[in-house]
């Protein structure tokens, strides 16, 4: 059985998979989501369900939330910045920067 496979059914069917791994039906083994570029976790080959910090799930890909916001950290879609960079903050689903007048601020 594959070292990946969290799962299965017999001896020789993989059921499940851990992260970053899906399970090709009827088969004993678990194939990386490798294809698909900042992927976390897929279900197939071509459809990712989860992202890297930095981007979205958008059509079963990867998206970089900076093109939400130049400055976006982490977002949830394709318009709505929930965390960004050092120096700015969220202000209504974009980022924001700090103001200069706010001294001894560590984080705003």
């Amino acid at each position: 059985m594959d070292s990946h496979c969290t799962a299965c059914s017999g001896s020789s069917e993989c059921t499940a998979c851990e992260a970053g791994y899906y399970d090709t039906s009827g088969s004993a083994s678990c194939t990386a989501c490798t294809d698909i570029t900042n992927c976390l976790e897929c279900s197939d080959g071509s459809t990712c369900t989860s992202c890297s910090s930095g981007y979205y799930v958008s059509s079963g890909s990867c998206t970089s939330c900076s093109n939400v916001d130049a400055q976006c950290s982490t977002c949830s879609d394709g318009s709505t910045c929930t965390t960004c960079s050092s120096g700015y903050y969220v202000n209504s689903n974009a980022c924001a920067a700090c103001s200069s007048a706010l001294t001894g601020c560590t984080d705003c």
